[in-house]
């Protein structure tokens, strides 16, 4: 499935471990705080275990992180200007092609 995430956190050290993580996981950043991705569900419960286990040591009372599942429609139906526009079919997983 197609998550969003986005987070709220203010260390650097912090911010670039969760930033790593997301990546690792295959989101793409369409903001500086803000990526979308599709994250199949075995990987997002592992991926938000991981950033739980960071955020409770390392944050503190003001950072956060919101995950949020996004269906194939929302994602078509986004209405986008500038640069994000191009990154739509990587996004929502078509055409992707992994080889190992």
């Amino acid at each position: 499935m197609n998550r969003l995430v986005c987070y709220g956190i203010t260390d650097d050290k912090l911010r670039k471990k969760i930033d790593d993580k997301l990546i690792h996981y295959g989101l793409t950043r369409v903001q500086y705080s803000v990526f979308i991705g599709y994250v199949a569900d075995p990987h997002y419960t592992r991926m938000k275990d991981e950033i739980k286990t960071n955020l409770e040591e390392n944050s503190n009372d003001t950072d956060s992180v919101i995950f949020m599942p996004l269906h194939q429609d929302q994602i078509k139906s986004m209405i986008v200007f500038g640069s994000l526009q191009d990154e739509r079919n990587y996004i929502l997983n078509i055409g992707n092609t992994i080889i190992i």
